[in-house]
């Protein structure tokens, strides 16, 4: 008689969202409707997570490898294993599904953790604002890079090709792919090492890491020639791989598209070598340029830089500040933002473009004691027709955001983020006291607040354009109350051609029904008329 062998098979179980069709009450756990994690769940092709096994409390239990977001992540790495930790014994269903964990094998040992302690050490007090097991109203999952147990070592070429950009490393400068960089245990903390997953925009997967560079003056020597006066005393490269799910005819695809910036503390020196201003910049690398975007620590740089980059191109770039008169209160340098040509010579960048971004804050047109406050943009750029004061533009600055959680976001990038130097400045400009000293009547209903505001000059002509919005709803009467709602502008004509322009006028305006109307909407008329003239 042949001995029989008992087999014993594990049993799958399964995590629905509360919006699944099918599960069963012994080999399954439905999420409490209405969560965070109950919708990000939703989001998913079945609506559900397969795990290997019945969780038990304290313990990861790994994804079964029929799972659909297992399959997802297996496209990273076919190695890697990716589990939660659940505990459906827990009275607080909200609380039972604690944390994700993904262990990537290639081409570092990397692993990333959604729990409360990895979210905290990788983004701050910020990192705590996010919900267990890290899933937030966007239905964004996050999850922190957890220490590796010794130096991961690498070099910038990796990096490239890591975040789908090798086609670009043949057109690097010859010595930056082979600069070596690491990423030390004790660096993690604090430096936003992170991993983003969002299944409800095309399963996109995003995940950044910061490594040292050894040797920065390495970096350093490729610019040595074409901006002179430039060091870098600190270096680092982020790599941010983006991968997303791509439809195609047949099976969906992974799209792996991302980018590699080097982020240093610089300093620039004249020509008597003395430093004259510290900052942060970001560094590029494309197939045929490289772009430095110098973001200033200080706001009193400004005399500094215009002076060196005066040096570097020969000629008089302090004379813009006398541009803007005594209806503005101080010039603060916000970045620099320099264009380095790569196309004849890859090992020898020439300078072939800067912007100065200037910020100012005007005496006119305040809004409860703000200032609204203007970005100031001159342009210099190499080439017959070039030269400083080629291009200017000015526009009212209220697009910048102060709310701490934006750093939450994998886009951000400290030197991304220009923020006013200016106390408490305004986003608009009151119609009411456009004019220093006076105060204009602004009849009720007609629009008082200007939202949009620009101006710009090139040595061909000039644009100005402007929106002027109502700025408090229109409230409702015994009858219906007609409002001019918005009006805007935009005009161009060319230098020694004033009888040729061009401008657009839009005009939105609108009735407000009253107390006693069926329909509480107002109704909206919008219009448009353009005009252009030429001889």
């Amino acid at each position: 008689m042949v001995p029989r062998r008992l087999v014993v098979l594990e049993t799958k179980y399964t995590i629905y969202s509360s919006d699944s069709d099918t599960h069963s009450p012994d080999d399954s756990f439905v999420l409490p409707a209405n969560t965070f994690i109950d919708k990000f769940v939703s989001c998913l092709e079945t609506k559900s997570i397969a795990l290997k096994t019945k969780p038990t409390p304290n313990s990861d239990t790994p994804f079964d490898g029929s799972d659909k977001l297992a399959e997802w992540f297996s496209r990273l790495d076919k190695a890697g294993t990716f589990s939660l930790l659940l505990d459906p014994t827990l009275s607080d269903k909200e609380k039972a599904l604690q944390e994700f964990t993904f262990k990537f094998t290639a081409p570092w040992g990397l692993t990333f953790s959604s729990s409360a302690e990895a979210l905290k050490s990788t983004f701050g007090e910020q990192g705590s604002t996010i919900e267990i097991p890290g899933v937030d109203e966007q239905l964004k999952l996050y999850c922190g890079l957890l220490p590796p147990d010794s130096d991961i070592k690498s070099i910038v070429k990796d990096a490239f090709e890591y975040v789908g950009l090798s086609e670009v490393v043949e057109d690097l400068p010859s010595t930056l792919g082979g600069l070596t960089m690491t990423l030390a245990p004790k660096e993690i903390a604090g430096n936003r090492n992170a991993m983003w997953f969002e299944p409800a925009y095309s399963l996109q997967t995003i995940i950044r890491l910061q490594f040292k560079l050894d040797n920065q003056s390495d970096l350093e020597e490729i610019f040595h020639d074409a901006i002179p006066g430039f060091r870098i005393t600190d270096a680092t490269v982020v790599a941010k791989k983006i991968f997303t799910q791509g439809i195609t005819a047949g099976d969906p695809i992974g799209v792996d598209k991302g980018s590699v910036v080097f982020v240093a503390d610089c300093t620039i020196s004249n020509k008597g070598e003395e430093v004259q201003a510290e900052m942060k910049a970001g560094i590029e690398f494309s197939s045929s340029s490289i772009t430095l975007r110098l973001k200033m620590s200080k706001p009193d740089a400004l005399q500094a830089i215009l002076t060196w980059l005066g040096d570097l191109v020969s000629e008089d770039v302090g004379s813009i500040t006398s541009l803007f008169g005594n209806i503005f209160d101080g010039i603060n340098l916000q970045q620099v933002v320099i264009g380095l040509s790569t196309d004849e010579d890859k090992n020898k960048p020439t300078l072939e473009s800067f912007r100065i971004d200037t910020e100012v804050a005007g005496n006119f047109g305040q809004v409860n004691n703000k200032k609204p406050v203007f970005l100031a943009s001159f342009v210099w750029s190499a080439g017959p027709y070039g030269g400083m004061g080629s291009t200017m533009r000015a526009q009212l600055w209220n697009s910048f955001t102060t709310t701490p959680s934006r750093t939450l976001s994998p886009y951000y990038e400290a030197y991304q983020d220009p923020q006013p130097f200016t106390p408490n400045p305004g986003t608009s400009i009151n119609l009411e006291t456009l004019i220093p000293g006076q105060t204009i009547e602004i009849p009720d209903r007609v629009p008082s607040a200007i939202k949009r505001g620009y101006l710009v000059l090139s040595n061909t002509g000039v644009s100005i354009g402007a929106t002027i919005e109502t700025d408090e709803d229109v409230p409702s009467g015994n009858v219906p109350q007609p409002y001019l709602g918005q009006v805007r502008l935009d005009a161009s004509y060319a230098w020694g051609k004033e009888s040729e322009f061009d401008f657009k006028l839009g005009i939105q305006t609108g009735i407000q029904p009253s107390e006693s109307s069926t329909h509480q909407l107002p109704a909206l008329l919008e219009g448009e008329i353009s005009y252009q003239r030429v001889s």
